[in-house]
């Protein structure tokens, strides 16, 4: 008892962090605690690790009142201190709130300092992530001497839902007999599937030089288009950038030696094949997106980029004017007292934007390169069997039937 006692007063102690988060955040998220014998909190406990971020949760029927302290400490984008908006600075002019790449407000706060929020438009750790939800009601009134307020939400989880943390769905359930679903088997609707599907990241980074050309691998014999921006989706041979060797001595190729990428000759960035193809590997992707792509470029003597240099630039040219009007907003302020954030965006910006011609070198990781590609793809995920579930038709007498997939 002695030793029970130790570990609540451990648990209690506000000091303790690490066993408070573990004892009353994951454990007090099971209402039936009591019910629910050490091995099965122990398994939920560890099943909580590898739970993904749906699109569409539910708050919990039954709730044991943590929840909404929780949802209070989800990935969100909050206004630290009062503040005054002196731009907003976005990709482009006309933007979609919930699909623009980038989103910088640059503020002055209540202690004098120019600082900048930066609105995120997805969170990832490795793959899975999710896409923020931007509070559009807020964003689309802001304008330069808008007021915040400290603790405003630009951006929530899909987690918080009405001010509760929400993981799951909430399912009708029914007590069956099924001769080919063993144990504690379930046979779940393909409707029920759908309403967890969930997002997954994958970004491709490419560096090149004047001795590389870009293939014409999004465009057509009118539109050199070397990689997709965003809004398009993957190809179906499953890459998103190919690039060609140059010799000296080769012949210029032409816009008809560009169109398709020969995959042992040509280096080829692949993204994986069974999202873009819809394989039935275990999980059902109904969708990919590209959300985001940037590019940056160096300065060179000399510049071998024949095809597809317009629309090279283009992307260059977009991403520099973001980093312009962030210089031109510094240049223009008589409060030049930054805090280390802004500070450290103004140094990417001067050293991107080059707004002087300054002879800057761009490395990436001590590599020098002409031109580098970042390209961030979006896939929306329905689980299958990657989560237990089979996708065999079950024939059911019901008046609704339809497909069923069964977990064992």
């Amino acid at each position: 008892m002695e030793y029970k006692h130790k570990i609540l007063e451990e648990a209690l102690d506000p000091n303790n962090l690490a066993i408070r988060e573990e004892f009353v955040s994951l454990s007090a998220m099971n209402p039936f605690s009591n019910h629910n014998s050490a091995p099965r909190g122990t398994m939920m406990l560890g099943q909580f690790s590898q739970a993904v971020a749906l699109i569409n949760p539910k708050p919990k029927i039954i709730q044991t009142g943590i929840e909404a302290q929780l949802a209070e400490n989800t990935f969100k984008c909050l206004v630290e201190k009062d503040c005054i908006v002196k731009a907003i600075v976005t990709t482009n002019d006309n933007y979609n709130i919930q699909d623009t790449e980038i989103i910088y407000l640059v503020v002055e706060d209540v202690d004098g300092k120019l600082d900048v929020i930066d609105i995120p438009l997805y969170q990832a750790i490795s793959e899975f992530g999710f896409r923020y939800k931007r509070n559009i009601d807020i964003i689309s009134d802001l304008y330069v001497g808008s007021k915040l307020k400290a603790g405003t939400v630009l951006a929530d989880s899909p987690g918080n839902v009405n001010g509760v943390y929400s993981y799951g769905i909430n399912a009708d359930i029914m007590l069956i007999t099924d001769p080919a679903t063993g144990q504690d088997g379930v046979i779940a609707s393909q409707e029920l599937m759908e309403s967890m599907a969930y997002n997954i990241y994958h970004k491709v980074e490419a560096n090149w030089d004047e001795s590389k050309i870009a293939l014409n691998s999004y465009g057509n014999l009118n539109n050199y288009k070397p990689f997709p921006e965003p809004g398009d989706s993957v190809n179906e041979e499953g890459y998103v950038l190919a690039l060609r060797t140059i010799e000296e001595d080769d012949i210029p190729s032409s816009i008809y030696d560009c169109m398709l990428a020969d995959p042992i000759y040509d280096e080829c960035y692949y993204v994986d094949p069974t999202k873009v193809l819809k394989l039935n590997t275990g999980e059902k992707v109904i969708n990919n997106k590209v959300i985001s792509t940037k590019v940056y470029r160096s300065e060179v003597k000399k510049d071998n980029t024949i095809l597809g240099k317009e629309y090279i630039n283009h992307n260059v040219q977009k991403l520099k004017s973001v980093y312009n009007k962030l210089i031109k907003v510094y240049e223009s302020s008589v409060n030049k007292n930054l805090t280390p954030a802004l500070h450290r965006l103004l140094v990417d910006a001067y050293a991107i934007a080059n707004p002087n011609n300054d002879k800057v070198e761009l490395r990436h990781r001590n590599d020098a390169f002409t031109t580098r590609v970042e390209i961030v793809i979006e896939y929306t995920v329905i689980p299958g069997i990657g989560s237990k579930l089979s996708d065999k038709m079950m024939s059911l007498n019901f008046s609704n039937s339809g497909k069923f997939l069964r977990a064992i």
